[in-house]
C-alpha cells in the first residue's frame, strides 16, 4: 500500500491572524459569507476572537455582507451588526468606494473576498476601489489571498478594450485572468497606478508566476517534475534591455513545512533563478 501526502493550502486570512500584525489595531473588514477558513469559521468571528484586535467596521461587496440580495444590479443598504455592534457599510450602494467617513478611526482595512477567476466578477473591483479609497484616507490595506478556483495556468479570452470600463471590467485584463485576488491587487496597484499601501497576506502553493507585459498577461510556469511553489508574486527581471539569453527571473519560495520540498527536512526558504526563453530551443 502506498500513501500520498498532499500539501495543505493555507489561506491568507489564516496567515494574517497567525502573524499578529493586527494586534493593537482597529480593523475594518471587507467580507461576505464566503470569507471562511479551513474550519468554516468566518473571518469576522476570527477577528473578534483575536487577541488585541478591535473590529471597527464591516464592509460588504455586491449582494451584501450577508449575501441576502441576490438580484443582480440591486444595491444594498447600509446596516448595523447587532452581534458585533459595528456599522456594516455597503460598497454596492450610492458608493462603490469606501468614503473617508466610513474609514474614519480605522488603522487598517482588510479585504478577504473569494474571486472566481474571471474579469467580470465584481468582487475584484470592490477590492480595487478599497485600494483607492484607503489611499485617499492614508490607511493601509491588507488583501488576504485565496486560490483561484479555476487555476492559474490558463490565461485566455478577450482583453477589455479601453473606453469600455465598468464595474464588471475596470482594467485591461483577459476574461480568464489566471490570477488570485492578491495577485490582482498588486497588478491593479503597481501596474495601473492605484497607489495604495498594500501589504500582502499571500496564500500558498501556486506553481506559476503571472507577469503583465506588452499589454498581455503572461504565465511563467516552472516545468519542474517535483513542483515549484512560490510565495506571492515576488520576483524581478535581471536586465530588461538584454536579449532572451541574458534575461533571468528571480523568485522566492518557502514553506512552514519545508520537507515538502526537494532537500528534505531542514530545507529553508530560498531565492531561485530562472533563465527566460520564448521556447526551449531559443538561443
Amino acid at each position: 500500500m502506498s500513501t500520498t501526502t498532499l500539501a495543505t493550502t493555507v489561506l491568507g486570512s489564516s496567515r494574517l491572524l497567525e502573524s499578529g500584525r493586527l494586534r493593537g489595531k482597529r480593523v475594518g473588514i471587507v467580507a461576505n459569507p464566503a470569507s471562511i477558513d479551513q474550519q468554516f469559521v468566518h473571518v469576522v468571528d476570527r477577528l473578534v476572537r483575536a487577541d488585541g484586535v478591535t473590529l471597527g467596521a464591516i464592509f460588504g461587496p455586491q449582494h451584501g455582507f450577508d449575501a441576502d440580495l441576490q438580484e443582480n444590479m440591486i444595491e444594498t443598504p447600509h446596516a448595523e451588526s447587532r452581534a458585533h455592534r459595528v456599522k456594516v457599510y455597503s460598497l454596492y450602494s450610492e458608493t462603490r468606494e469606501p468614503t473617508p467617513a466610513m474609514l474614519d478611526g480605522l488603522d487598517v482595512l482588510v479585504v478577504d473576498l473569494q474571486d472566481v477567476g474571471t474579469r467580470i466578477y465584481t468582487f475584484i473591483y470592490t477590492m480595487a476601489y478599497c485600494l483607492t479609497g484607503a489611499a485617499k484616507a492614508g490607511i493601509p490595506v491588507i488583501v488576504c489571498d485565496r486560490p483561484n478556483p479555476i487555476g492559474g495556468v490558463a490565461v485566455e479570452g478577450p482583453m477589455l478594450e479601453r473606453g469600455f470600463e465598468s464595474f464588471v471590467g475596470l482594467y485591461p485584463i483577459p476574461m480568464r485572468h489566471g490570477l488570485t485576488i492578491g495577485e490582482l491587487a498588486r497588478l491593479f496597484n503597481d501596474t495601473f497606478g492605484l497607489g495604495a499601501n498594500v501589504p500582502m497576506a499571500t496564500g500558498s502553493y501556486s506553481d506559476s508566476i503571472v507577469a503583465y507585459a506588452n499589454g498581455k498577461m503572461v504565465v511563467l510556469r516552472v516545468p519542474y517534475p517535483i513542483g515549484f511553489y512560490h510565495r506571492g508574486v515576488d520576483g524581478r527581471i535581471d536586465d530588461a534591455k538584454t536579449g532572451w539569453k541574458g534575461k533571468g527571473l528571480w523568485a522566492t519560495y518557502g514553506a512552514y513545512t519545508p520537507w515538502h520540498y526537494e532537500g528534505g527536512k531542514g530545507t529553508t526558504s530560498k531565492a531561485v533563478h530562472f533563465q527566460l526563453r520564448p521556447d526551449p530551443l531559443a538561443k
